[in-house]
Parts: C-alpha cells; structure tokens; sequence
C-alpha cells in the first residue's frame, strides 16, 4: 500500500520538474491536442475503446473499466513550439463505478494555461456506461519581463512605451463532458463523446499605459466537439479503432481517426494510426507508437509509451509514464 502512494507522488513531482522552454507566445485558448501517447499512437481514435486512465480525456465512461488505481504523466513539445503536461490519476470505486482527476498545463509566463479536471462513471445497466467530466480552467498573459536592451534598434521613449502597452490579464472558466458506452459483445464496443457542451471562459485584460486601453473584460464559448467511436477486437491481443467527429461548426472540418493496436505477448504493444480531415487537402497525420507494460515489478504494473507523429508543419513526439496498482 505505501509503495502505491509512493509512485504517485513521484509521478506528480516528476511532472513539475520537466523545465518547460521560452515558448514563442503564440495565442491559444485551451487547445485539446489529444492527451495521452497510447490513445495518439492509435491514430486518436479511443472513444470507441476508453479502457485505461486515458478514458479521462477520451470519453469519461471508460472510467469504470479501470480494475486498479492508475496514476499516468503525459509530455508532449507540440510542433516544437509549446510544452503540455498532463497529469492524471483514477481508481475504481466499486465493480460499476470508477473516478479520474486530471490536470493540463500548457505554455510559459507570456501565455499560460491549466485546466482541473474530475470524472466520474458508473454502469446504468449490463454492458452500457455513462460519464461526466467537470473541468475548471485559467489562464494569465502578459507576465513576460521584457528587457529593453533586446530592441536596440528602437529609441529609448519608444522602447518604455512599447512595455507601457503590454498586454495583461487572466481568464478562467468551466466545463462539461459527457460520454456512452455500449459493449455490443466481446468483440465489439460504441462510445460517444460530447466535449464543452458549455464551457464559458471569463476574460479580464489592461495595459499599463493609462493612455491606451486594452479589450477590458469578456466571455467566449470553447467549441463543443463530438466524437462517435467503434473499437473491434480482431483477434486476443489486436484491436482496431474508428472514431468520427462531424464538424459543429460551419468553420471547422469533420475528422476521421483510425488505428490499431497488437499486443506481443503481453509486454509489447505496437501502435499506428491516421487522421483525415475530409474536404480538407493535404492534411493527414500519421502516427506509430510503442509501449510496454513491466508487469510484477514492485508488484504493480509500470507502463511506457511513446508516440512519433508526422505532421505538415512540425513532427511531434509523445511520451507517457504511468503505473497501474
């Protein structure tokens, strides 16, 4: 039992120890860009399957497939630009019950956001299960230091009056998920994932310059996305997954996600996957991944995986450490 709660802390210490580097400040307002390398190394299609600590991020009704405590830290450099760590942790409350509490971090002092995240599942009635996902999320800007002596080129006036105009402020708001499953047979399961059905986000900016005003205070929506997934079991240790989102919005594009998994004789799992954006030219992502489950060591599972996705702009690498107890 303290070995369980020993792993824990060192997953959280080891998340907040990983340095993140000077971002370029490019604007975002809590971009989901897929947590977790096992659930990306199939491509991003898990709404169908959502049977591990992921199921917190990909559909919250996979929470009651947990049969042992989970504890799971996620890195990833998008585009080698900005740095999101992902921090999570559930546990089964009864044999159609289970939790999961998660937190993001993303960007540095001139952009950054987090977000806290609780789910809960529980089994309506035989192979069906519902869940929720109640997040809160904050955001600050602006706080930077900017050195005078890195804009050489300008006048001395010009340079105080550019730092006067910054830019500050924070944000915060909420959110709600909901997810289904149903399990058809054992080959064959459905989900169902509605994220940020209504996820406000309260902004509050200034400048210092008394001159100059900046937006002042606001609210905008997260878009709302909507996921149906399949998960069929090939074979014992194959699983192939489809998951479809329709685009919400007349400005975003429908995405279809497909991938596969096979497990080699229950330590090694091999992974590959793709995203197609339909009506969209050239912009597929492909996905190979790998992961290991060292089992019976400190008696409990250590799992490893890793994520290599190819991309238009920027290659981007995942990697995931997690315990299972």
């Amino acid at each position: 039992m303290k070995i369980k709660y020993l792993l824990l802390i060192i997953v959280i210490v080891f998340s907040f120890n990983v340095s993140p580097q000077n971002n370029s400040g490019i604007p975002a307002s809590f971009v989901d860009i897929g947590f977790g390398s096992r659930p990306m190394g199939m491509g991003g299609a898990f709404t169908g399957l959502a049977n591990d600590i992921n199921a917190l991020m990909w559909n919250p009704a996979g929470l009651v497939s947990l049969k042992s405590d989970q504890a799971a830290f996620s890195f990833a450099n998008q585009l080698n630009l900005i740095q999101y760590h992902f921090l999570a942790f559930g546990m089964p409350l009864s044999s159609d019950q289970g939790i999961g509490l998660g937190l993001i971090y993303s960007g540095d002092k001139a952009m950054t956001e987090m977000t806290f995240q609780a789910g809960y599942a529980i089994s309506l009635f035989k192979d069906f299960s519902a869940g929720i996902n109640l997040k809160y999320r904050y955001s600050s800007f602006g706080k930077n230091t900017l050195d005078p002596s890195d804009f050489q080129v300008f006048e001395q006036d010009e340079i105080q009056e550019g730092i006067s105009d910054q830019v500050k402020g924070n944000g915060s708001g909420f959110g709600l998920d909901m997810g289904m499953l149903y399990r058809l047979n054992e080959e064959v399961q459905f989900g169902l994932m509605v994220k940020d059905i209504y996820s406000p986000i309260y902004w509050n900016s200034h400048v210092d310059n008394t001159s100059k005003q900046a937006k002042g205070s606001y609210s905008e929506l997260i878009p709302t996305e909507v996921s149906l997934g399949t998960s069929l079991r090939l074979i014992d240790n194959v699983i192939f997954d489809v998951d479809y989102s329709p685009s919400v919005y007349k400005d975003a594009s429908s995405k279809l996600s497909s991938g596969i998994e096979a497990k080699l004789v229950n330590i090694i799992s091999l992974r590959a996957g793709f995203q197609h954006y339909p009506g969209v030219e050239s912009n597929e992502k492909y996905m190979f991944g790998l992961g290991l489950d060292l089992k019976q060591v400190f008696d409990l599972s250590i799992l490893i995986d890793y994520t290599y996705m190819i991309e238009n702009l920027a290659n981007t690498q995942r990697f995931s450490l997690g315990f299972s107890f």
